[in-house]
């Protein structure tokens, strides 16, 4: 909040400073997600999520970590991941990782949802929930015909087509 002096009398003047902000420190410790966001390559091997302790960093405080599946899939796209992160004395900073599952398949990109909970010795603060996304890193290639001219009897009901897909680890005809 900020206070200010206005109005004075009785011929006296305002001095400089006139104002000033007041900041109340939270002096209860608390613990919550560095970002609401995460990105990580899957050819990373993991991601690393940073919890940040805040007020007094005296005393052990711990709390738990879950991470599940979004449209990402546990197994496939990632390793679900829960624990406890423990903060010892005068620490502020914890991380934890979280296995990420490298594949060949172009699927895009695909989230996964980080949550903290029940931590001992301090609140949750703000940051309780998290969203990792897992970026793909496999490429589409390019698709074309297997030639640029095509004959058929019209007797013959149908006509086999080639498509041709190159420039990726999934190249052949499909």
């Amino acid at each position: 909040f900020r206070v200010e002096l206005a109005n004075v009398r009785g011929g006296a003047t305002l001095g400089s400073p006139a104002a000033a902000t007041i900041t109340i420190l939270d002096d209860e410790p608390a613990v919550q997600l560095e970002r609401a966001s995460l990105s990580v390559l899957e050819s990373a091997g993991a991601a690393v999520v940073t919890v940040l302790r805040s007020g007094p960093l005296t005393g052990t405080v711990t709390v738990g970590y879950a991470v599940a599946s979004g449209t990402a899939i546990a197994g496939r796209d990632f390793t679900a991941t829960s624990g406890v992160l423990t903060f010892p004395p005068n620490v502020s900073r914890g991380t934890f990782r979280v296995p990420i599952l490298d594949n060949t398949r172009l699927d895009g990109d695909r989230t996964a949802q980080v949550t903290l909970a029940s931590p001992i010795g301090a609140q949750l603060g703000p940051l309780r929930a998290a969203t990792l996304t897992i970026r793909d890193d496999e490429q589409g290639g390019t698709f074309r015909l297997d030639r640029t001219t095509y004959t058929v009897r019209e007797s013959a009901g149908t006509l086999p087509v080639t498509i041709l897909r190159a420039g990726s680890h999934l190249a052949g005809a499909i």
